[in-house]
């Protein structure tokens, strides 16, 4: 059995709270059904897998949105609009570069605003 160290759970607890921001944020913007299905439905993908894949991406693969923060994780997050195996190939989905582009922005700034660290401190 794998020996569980303290960075490993707070890895878990990180996606979570993460997975429940961007569940938030998509409400809030009223788009929650849609994404939920591009993301994960229509992948079968559950929240676990994204994790993995997460997990086993090399940081240095994809486009960092969330530069000032040292959690990997946490750049991983913010980029999951923008990183196809993140997420979905948006560009041919119908949806609105532009939208998306403003989408990701403020995505980024909400998990800045309402990221794990801080969450903590409280």
């Amino acid at each position: 059995m794998k020996d569980l160290r303290r960075t490993d759970i707070e890895g878990i607890e990180r996606h979570w709270h993460n997975y429940k921001l961007l569940v938030w944020f998509l409400r809030l913007k009223g788009k929650y059904v849609f994404f939920k299905r591009m993301i994960f439905t229509n992948k079968n993908v559950m929240p676990y897998d994204l994790f993995k894949k997460m997990n086993h991406t090399n940081e240095n693969s994809i486009i960092i949105n969330y530069k000032d923060t040292s959690s990997v994780i946490d750049k991983k997050w913010g980029s999951i609009f923008t990183y196809v195996p993140f997420s979905f190939r948006w560009r041919y989905s119908g949806v609105d570069v532009m939208y998306m582009d403003c989408l990701s922005k403020e995505w980024v700034n909400f998990l800045r605003e309402h990221n794990y660290d801080k969450q903590k401190e409280i």
